[in-house]
């Protein structure tokens, strides 16, 4: 059940936040979830790590928060990702007003992906019992099935610049092996790539980074054909996601004290590391870049 003020939230009515009078677009910036007050919540903050802001104040687990391609619109799911838990996608305005509600199925939905024009999201869902990557209006209507198979697929990325979904999937691969699969937002061309997980376009989708066995790897060609690893150790790096320039990813990584923090690297050699969040008392984690 929503609670009271979520309700309240989502009942709210505002102006439009891509008219002139909506909030002003996040460049350059940086939204996570973080759990620094005893609850997740979404932050924002610049690439530098300054400037942090407290986007929601709502109850339940947040996970991977999306911006939109303009910058105005935060899609993100609210509720734990596990078989025993429920979760669903909302959207929110870039200064957290004007909350959303845009799935309502059994089941998980999570992993936002928006599409070059800021219409659609892809997302995962299980609401069939079997994990697909799904597609729907940025209002939450006309959800539809792009995947349609019976293997397991998570984490959709749509290319900023086409109408090519990345995703990782099982189908047809040995127990607990994934592959970086390809897909037109319509279900067509499906397309194996290579070994991996968490496929993330780059802002110029002319190439993609994704993890193969705790390591980063970057795709400098579309069709997967000419990889190399950015990141060789054997430290864990979470959900990378691409600077606007395609210079540096940002990541998140569990450091000596237990907590997860977000961090900057070099998108060529992983050098140049540099710790955002400095927070000693939660876990910082889901980062994802603006695409401006």
């Amino acid at each position: 059940m929503l609670s009271c003020t979520m309700a309240a939230l989502i009942a709210a009515s505002c102006s439009s936040s891509d008219g002139p009078n909506g909030p002003p677009a996040l460049t350059n910036s940086i939204v996570f979830v973080s759990d620094r007050t005893g609850t997740d919540q979404i932050y924002v903050m610049e690439a530098d790590g300054s400037n942090l802001r407290q986007l929601t104040t709502i109850d339940g687990v947040k996970t991977w928060p999306a911006v939109s391609t303009s910058g105005r619109k935060i899609a993100f799911s609210i509720g734990a990702i596990d078989s025993t838990s429920t979760s669903e996608l909302y959207v929110m305005n870039s200064d957290g007003t004007e909350l959303k509600q845009l799935t309502f199925a059994q089941g998980l939905n999570f992993k936002p992906s928006w599409s070059p024009d800021g219409t659609r999201i892809a997302f995962a869902s299980s609401r069939d019992g079997n994990y697909e990557i799904y597609t729907m209006k940025s209002d939450g209507s006309e959800q539809t099935d792009v995947t349609k198979e019976p293997g397991q697929d998570y984490a959709p990325s749509w290319q900023p610049t086409g109408n090519t979904i990345l995703f990782m999937t099982d189908l047809s691969n040995p127990v607990d092996t994934y592959t970086v699969t390809s897909i037109t937002s319509t279900g067509d061309s499906i397309k194996g790539l290579t070994y991996g997980v968490q496929p993330e376009w780059s802002p110029s989708g002319s190439k993609f980074v994704y993890k193969y066995n705790h390591m980063i790897w970057l795709s400098s060609t579309p069709d997967g054909s000419n990889v190399t690893p950015i990141i060789a150790d054997s430290v864990t790096h979470y959900t990378p996601t691409w600077s606007p320039n395609e210079m540096r990813l940002a990541f998140s990584r569990v450091g000596n004290d237990g907590h997860e923090e977000i961090w900057t690297m070099s998108a060529s050699d992983g050098g140049d590391e540099h710790e955002l969040t400095l927070d000693d008392e939660g876990n910082n984690r889901f980062p994802t870049w603006t695409r401006h």
